[in-house]
């Protein structure tokens, strides 16, 4: 978890080496926080894999310039609903 004078701004949520799940406040994002938190959890798990929608380019463009690098694709997502998903690598 990430925090900012004591209050929450940020965390990631890990399974093994996938990351479930990461947040940054709203307010705060594009400051580092995002970065940081993937750079701690590469730290801890040398490798690291995600899942993200095709259509959330922002969060894709994100993990492309951390590095991490198309491994594979689906045409839906895990609840067999018609969204593209696309499974991303990163190893130290």
């Amino acid at each position: 978890m990430a925090t900012c004078n004591g209050a929450p701004v940020g965390f990631i949520g890990l399974i093994d080496a996938f990351i479930g799940a990461l947040f940054v406040s709203t307010e705060l994002q594009g400051g580092g926080i995002g970065r940081a938190l993937v750079a701690h959890a590469l730290q801890l798990k040398r490798e690291l894999e995600l899942e993200v929608y095709t259509a959330n380019e922002s969060a894709r463009s994100f993990y492309e310039r951390l590095g991490f690098v198309e491994v594979s694709r689906t045409a839906e997502d895990a609840e067999g609903l018609p969204f593209e998903v696309v499974r991303m690598r990163l190893m130290r």
